[in-house]
């Protein structure tokens, strides 16, 4: 799955927030998601989720914002700024949110560089629509 500002999900990650067939077993078991940060491509964004799953054990869910290739670290700097909101702002809220209603009270969410801000900005847009875990952002469609 891929989003505007070079945001992409991986297939792991889309199969975690939407797979509503958990078994109670599934439900008990923690469920692990990286979010990149700057200077990062879908390519080292894999490495690390290898990383993190041969460490635990664990498959891992991907929420990837690559780094623009013609603008490079400066591009990733301007995203970071607290000023302004993005398209990928708005679907990190909606990943958020359905990793939230994904069943499972077990999630962590791993953020690196950037990643803290991408998350900060997410929850911004959540609340600025007054989205609860509840809803969905499709509902608020004509707020954006």
């Amino acid at each position: 799955m891929t989003g505007g500002a070079g945001a992409s999900y991986s297939s792991t990650l889309t199969n975690m927030m939407f797979n509503s067939n958990l078994t109670a077993e599934d439900k008990s078991m923690l469920n692990i998601f990286y979010q990149n940060g700057m200077q990062n491509t879908v390519k080292s964004s894999n490495s690390i989720g290898d990383l993190i799953k041969q460490k635990t054990g664990k498959s891992v869910g991907l929420i990837i914002n690559s780094t623009n290739p013609t603008l490079g670290t400066v591009g990733d700097i301007v995203e970071y700024l607290p000023h302004k909101l993005y398209l990928k702002d708005v679907l990190n809220g909606e990943v958020l949110q359905q990793i939230g209603n994904n069943g499972n009270a077990k999630n962590l969410v791993i953020v690196h560089s950037a990643g803290n801000e991408d998350i900060i900005k997410a929850a911004q847009v959540l609340k600025s629509l007054k989205i609860s875990e509840k809803s969905s952002c499709d509902e608020f469609e004509d707020r954006l």
